[in-house]
């Protein structure tokens, strides 16, 4: 079920935005292992927008109605109406009954019965209660032959679902877990069939503090309960700072902190740690930290969230379920709907686009009397596709407030020799350079399109636009601090 509101791409801005920023929040909380017994309903809890019309009084459409004179300025009469906007739409999300819209069943019908079965039920879906919810395929693919693997499922806000990768690399004692996957028992059978060939998991690391990752951990790692703990520094909860035994590991367990204390197996796999940064030091002292590994023999580079590259192609755990892609592929609300090789492109590049940009340029919603019009989001996709970035969202709202610090990190980075980059969502990049690792970090030094030196960066001028106004108003509330070299 979902949550009744005027549009479904109101709806897909908000929620997304929240993912954003969704490390400035929420402890990490233990649940007992897979197959406890659940009373929990079987159903998700988010399962999509109903769309409608959205009435030309909203202060949302008087915000995108007006065409703005400059990218980025950051007056305060911008940041108003962006407060304005949020806040009444969050009233009309919220306070709306529970609905399916027909879009969202229409998009169900064509894309099949919805997941279900014991062998992909995470019963503890609730503590995180976002798509897809109770029931999660995943997919497994042999990354680098006989030493490095990855596990995918779709994890995703308002049927806007991509994947979330845990990467398994074999080293000379056993295997090496980076960023666990929510453990259901088809994800638990690959791991054990890769233990049955290459040696137990010895080492389980938790890379970032983000409440969407670190959900999974500690349910993940009492599965395995002789294998080390590695999570990288700044763990914190909220509201209440409670020791890491308590965080979802359980009593008795040594957790070791990267960065901290030389890891055994820092031979084979290096390690450099990004952050940890705090944005606002009245939450806590950390909400964004990133621990990237770099596995020496297939000089793999290991990153969460800090990195993307998006493929042209659908990914194949977006096509197991493609109600997502199908749902998304209309250029707008009433138009013809089907389960195609064609339209699960269409669907693809959209889902990629709202993924990474919340609210990209070619998406119009200042029509009063259509909630969405897609334009040109083929050419948009185009800037974005098949190239190494750093994340739009973290590279407005976190790289360029800790310049220094980043500029420390990749010269760490810089010693690697990196061949391919394995990040926990979208794609894996094949083929790149040392050099276009550090070449994607650097777009996160300026604004973006103030310089013509990074190619990456003018590309992303009209995308950024959504992700810019929203960072200006957090600065005027002081949510963020001021940029690097900012009055």
């Amino acid at each position: 079920m979902g949550f009744q509101s005027q549009s479904t791409y109101f709806g897909s801005i908000v929620v997304c935005l929240c993912t954003t920023i969704v490390f400035l929040s929420a402890p990490m909380i233990h649940r007992p292992s897979l197959g406890a017994s659940s009373s929990v309903s079987s159903r998700p809890l988010v399962h999509g927008l109903r769309c409608h019309d959205v009435p030309s009084r909203s202060p949302g459409m008087r915000l995108h109605n007006r065409r703005r004179t400059t990218l980025f300025a950051q007056d305060s009469h911008r940041g108003s109406e962006n407060r304005e906007w949020i806040s009444s739409y969050l009233k009309d999300l919220f306070g709306g009954a529970a609905a399916q819209g027909q879009a969202e069943k229409k998009a169900r019908e064509l894309a099949g019965p919805a997941p279900s079965g014991s062998n992909i039920r995470w019963p503890w879906w609730f503590v995180l209660p976002i798509q897809p919810g109770e029931y999660r395929y995943t997919e497994f693919s042999e990354v680098v032959p006989g030493t490095v693997w990855s596990l995918e499922q779709l994890q995703g806000f308002i049927n806007i679902l991509i994947n979330v990768r845990m990467t398994v690399v074999k080293l000379d004692e056993g295997l090496l877990v980076y960023a666990p996957l929510a453990p259901t028992r088809e994800a638990l059978d690959h791991i054990n069939r890769l233990e049955a060939q290459h040696g137990p998991v010895r080492y389980l690391i938790l890379p970032v503090s983000a409440v969407e990752h670190k959900v999974f951990f500690g349910n993940f790692a009492s599965n395995f309960p002789d294998a080390e703990v590695w999570v990288s520094p700044g763990q914190w909860s909220w509201p209440i700072p409670l020791p890491l035994s308590l965080l979802g590991l359980g009593f008795g367990r040594r957790i070791h902190i990267l960065g901290e204390e030389k890891a055994p197996f820092e031979s084979q796999v290096k390690v450099a740690t990004l952050g940890p940064f705090s944005l606002n030091k009245q939450l806590s002292e950390t909400q964004f930290v990133e621990t990237c590994l770099y596995h020496v023999a297939s000089k793999s580079m290991m990153v969460t969230d800090a990195l993307v590259y998006v493929p042209r192609e659908p990914l194949k755990i977006c096509e197991k379920d493609p109600y997502g892609l199908i749902f998304h592929a209309r250029d707008r609300q009433d138009d013809y709907m089907a389960n195609s090789v064609e339209k699960r492109e269409e669907g693809w590049f959209k889902t990629a686009l709202l993924a990474l940009y919340i609210r990209p340029s070619c998406l119009d919603i200042s029509n009063p009397n259509e909630p969405f019009i897609w334009n040109n989001w083929r050419e948009a996709f185009d800037d974005t596709a098949e190239r190494l970035m750093a994340t739009p969202s973290l590279n407005q709202l976190v790289f360029r407030r800790f310049q220094p610090d980043v500029k420390r990190w990749l010269d760490m980075v810089s010693k690697w020799d990196i061949e391919r980059v394995i990040p926990s969502h979208f794609g894996v990049a094949e083929g790149v350079s040392t050099q276009e690792v550090i070449t994607a970090f650097q777009g996160g030094f300026v604004s973006p399109g103030e310089s013509k030196g990074i190619g990456a960066v003018d590309k992303d001028v009209d995308n950024m636009e959504f992700l810019v106004g929203i960072d200006a108003t957090f600065k005027e509330f002081g949510v963020v601090p001021p940029e690097t070299g900012d009055e």
